[in-house]
């Protein structure tokens, strides 16, 4: 009796594992195309923009320098700079049309233009600038009432952080060199998240029907 428990409880352990096993491999799948995703943006905006932006893949942003797009205090985009925003939406319009047309999901929630400045002024006036030049970006994007713009605008959103986030140095304290630094424009991509929770809720649907 003891052998045969022994055994049934073996053959449990192994389809439990092969289960687990099974959602393990859909997730690193999906991880995988994420991946793709991602390089497939790098790829679109490098040669547009070259040495203009960085890209963190592991936090999944891509950062562009305000002095690229706006005097100081300011948070109308420059001439020499109003190609930057728009070279950003054409790379990801293009993005998009290419994995539609691949019949693929564009697997975004929404990208988020994230407005940040140095520690210079007060936060309150700091916030106000940082947002305002997020949403002057984010409308440089796209032609307004173009059928790009009716289509995608949906997975694109602004928000400011003021001072309070830094690149470098403190939110109090930083030198000439790091309020260069903090003053940026940062591109946060958020994908969707719906098939990984999908996966994980399929294991733990199959751990109570079992």
């Amino acid at each position: 009796v003891f052998f045969l428990l022994m055994v049934f409880v073996m053959i449990i352990t192994f389809i439990e594992y092969k289960k687990i096993k099974d959602v393990n491999a859909e997730i690193e799948n999906i991880v995988a195309q994420r991946l793709d995703l991602y390089e497939s943006i790098e790829q679109k905006l490098k040669p547009k923009l070259g040495d203009q932006v960085t890209f963190d893949k592991e936090q999944g942003k891509i950062e562009i320098k305000t002095e690229l797009l706006f005097d100081f205090n300011s948070d109308v985009i420059s001439k020499e700079g109003l190609d930057v925003p728009k070279k950003v939406g054409e790379a990801f319009i293009e993005l998009f049309k290419e994995l539609e047309k691949n019949e693929k999901e564009i697997g975004l929630e929404y990208i988020e233009i994230i407005g940040h400045t140095d520690n210079i002024g007060g936060g309150n006036s700091n916030r106000d600038l940082s947002v305002n030049r997020a949403r002057t970006f984010v409308n440089a994007m796209l032609v307004p009432n173009s059928s790009d713009e009716k289509k995608y605008a949906k997975y694109f959103k602004a928000s400011g952080m003021s001072k309070f986030k830094p690149k470098v140095g403190t939110t109090e304290k930083q030198n000439a060199e790091e309020q260069k630094q903090n003053r940026r424009i940062e591109l946060a991509i958020k994908l969707n998240d719906k098939d990984i929770e999908d996966a994980i809720k399929n294991i733990i649907s199959n751990k109570i029907k079992n």
